[in-house]
């Protein structure tokens, strides 16, 4: 799941790759080669197109120990259910009888057709198909992440421009009678039939209220349009639910997202030709998934393997198959949950440092707090949860000289009076959401660096990005503890945005980033040091820290990489540490990256 525009999505290349469906052209051969097997399923081949966004590309991980698929079929307690997906040889089954087309072209199996390593609601969905059918199946994906039914799914009968993913479905079926041969060689060329459309999406437009209001008549058109389109008035239609955060969540927009996938289902023109699936008992907790980030369900195998395998059984029963089973409910026993004992509220006053405004006209000024010179344990001891081995080893730094350092991420008004004053050319990136002149700016790299420069000229101060050693001294303001205000990540709500399964639990307009100063600030009066965005450091990164490097380190040693810190909005918490350390290409810029300014102090 991204969340933007055309410039932050991924998969686009596999989904525009579907449009083009090439035609192979061969030479000729003095030697003709062995003709292929024929198809393992009868003709003519049933065609189910699954479209969505991010979660219908997938990203369910394959390999691990928690939450993936490979701990599926060896955990006792699961393996029996998923016994089907692995061969006799223990390697992963192959289905000849089901082919996918995602980027990649040939029978389904576990990985290939979804995110790097990762599965999607294909598996599922293709299993239950193919042993319904004793015809070949082909399942084409069409998923391209940040992608919103009221912006580039968005039908002709919601009005407006019409949107090009939209159009990419119809011309991917057009084009499929002079490409199929070419993409799946095994193809008799006996014909075809489109009898069936999985939909698994919802995250843009659970992000703003507009799109989350008029998602149901958004739905209701597409299935229409796309019927009318491809003259199937009948097309059996399966609504994968949004789902997210599941029967947790509490989010309006998210619920309104769920509240209007099951409307459109029930409509009473709908009534023998479209399926809602609840997803939400599908959704599992960060604790036993391979990632704590709440989109993209976790990373979690099984919740993608069961939305699809959900979505399948609903298209069978339209096909005439038997009524699939009711999933208002979670078909496994509910882990039973721990619970640790509570801890301290943390308690500390926030220390009154000096201040420093920096006037960057037309009414704009940048806040800056003076840190005091001193010494502090860097990186984190092993047994600190989320330890990460390029955080050692732990060792005291001295910060020779105090300097100043922005009070907030620079915002969005900021970085446009920089823009504005100085001429700087910067392809600004557009949201689904309008960005507040209080956000912090996002997708910079060497913008921050020319930021620092014409900060500089224009008020005479030394500014740049602060190194690590001076952002990790600040965040920590005094402690030694995992996080400035201590060690339990249960009160960072209280401090820093990050990920929350999947929502906004302080009740933030943004689906991403807050507005700067949202959260309570560390010790010393900075504020989301944990959280909200990724902040460039000056330093490039390097694997361990050195011991001996204890004066005012800085890394200036040309690496591919340079170092971000303080996680963001879509990390778990233990990402967002003050030890925890991140990497960003220079040149790479995101809706997770941002900078504070540090400025010597005269």
């Amino acid at each position: 799941m991204q969340i933007l525009t055309n410039k932050f999505i991924p998969r686009a290349v596999a989904a525009l790759a579907l449009l083009a469906y090439p035609v192979i052209a061969h030479a000729a051969e003095p030697v003709k080669a062995a003709p292929p097997p024929p198809q393992a399923g009868k003709s003519p081949i049933k065609v189910f197109l699954l479209a969505g966004q991010s979660n219908m590309e997938g990203q369910g991980a394959i390999d691990g120990d928690k939450g993936t698929l490979q701990s599926l079929v060896k955990d006792p307690a699961t393996a029996a259910r998923y016994k089907h997906l692995v061969d006799k040889d223990g390697k992963w089954a192959v289905r000849d009888d089901v082919w996918c087309s995602y980027g990649n072209k040939g029978a389904l199996t576990a990985g290939g057709f979804a995110g790097a390593g990762c599965i999607g609601p294909e598996l599922g969905f293709g299993w239950e198909v193919g042993n319904y059918l004793d015809n070949q199946v082909l399942l084409i994906k069409i998923a391209v992440g940040g992608t919103s039914l009221a912006g580039p799914w968005r039908p002709p009968g919601a009005g407006g421009e019409v949107g090009w993913l939209y159009k990419t479905v119809l011309d991917t079926v057009k084009n499929l009678p002079t490409t199929l041969k070419a993409d799946f060689p095994n193809y008799d060329g006996k014909g075809y039939e489109i009898v069936g459309f999985g939909w698994h999406q919802g995250w843009n437009d659970g992000c703003e209220e507009t799109a989350a209001m008029e998602y149901e008549s958004n739905m209701v058109n597409f299935i229409k349009d796309i019927r009318k389109d491809l003259g199937l008035p009948k097309l059996p239609f399966v609504i994968g639910g949004s789902g997210f955060g599941g029967w947790e969540q509490k989010n309006a927009r998210r619920l309104k997202i769920m509240e209007a996938q099951q409307a459109a289902a029930a409509r009473e023109e709908f009534k023998d030709n479209v399926r809602y699936i609840e997803a939400r008992p599908f959704f599992r907790d960060r604790n036993i998934s391979p990632h704590g980030f709440g989109y993209h369900w976790n990373g979690n195998a099984e919740t993608y393997y069961l939305i699809g395998e959900g979505m399948g059984k609903a298209m069978v029963e339209l096909l005439g198959g038997p009524q699939a089973p009711p999933n208002a409910t979670d078909p496994r026993p509910k882990p039973v949950k721990v619970q640790k004992p509570a801890s301290a509220k943390p308690a500390f006053e926030v220390i009154k440092l000096p201040e420093l405004a920096l006037d960057l006209g037309n009414q704009v000024s940048l806040k800056l707090l003076k840190i005091p010179a001193g010494k502090f344990l860097m990186g984190s001891p092993a047994n600190e949860p989320g330890h990460a081995a390029n955080e050692g080893p732990q060792h005291e730094v001295t910060i020779s000289k105090p300097f100043y350092l922005g009070t907030y991420e620079v915002t969005v008004a900021q970085f446009d009076q920089f823009v504005k004053d100085s001429g700087y050319a910067w392809g600004r990136p557009t949201y689904s959401f309008p960005l507040r002149p209080d956000h912090p700016v996002c997708a910079v790299w060497e913008d921050a660096q020319e930021f620092c420069k014409w900060l500089s000229k224009k008020t005479g101060r030394t500014a740049s990005l602060p190194t690590e050693a001076q952002w990790e001294y600040a965040c920590r303001a005094g402690t030694t503890t995992a996080y400035s205000f201590g060690d339990d990540p249960d009160y960072l709500t209280e401090y820093g945005h990050f990920s929350m399964d999947g929502w906004d639990g302080a009740g933030h307009q943004s689906p991403t980033f807050a507005p700067v100063g949202s959260f309570k600030p560390n010790p010393w009066g900075l504020y989301d040091m944990h959280g909200n965005l990724y902040e460039h450091c000056e330093d490039y990164i390097s694997t361990a820290y050195s011991p001996d490097d204890k004066l005012d380190p800085k890394v200036l040693i040309q690496s591919n990489r340079r170092v971000s810190r303080g996680g963001c909005w879509r990390k778990s918490p233990e990402l967002c540490r003050a030890a925890a350390r991140s990497t960003v290409r220079p040149g790479i810029g995101g809706p997770w990256n941002g900078f504070r300014v540090a400025v010597v102090a005269e």
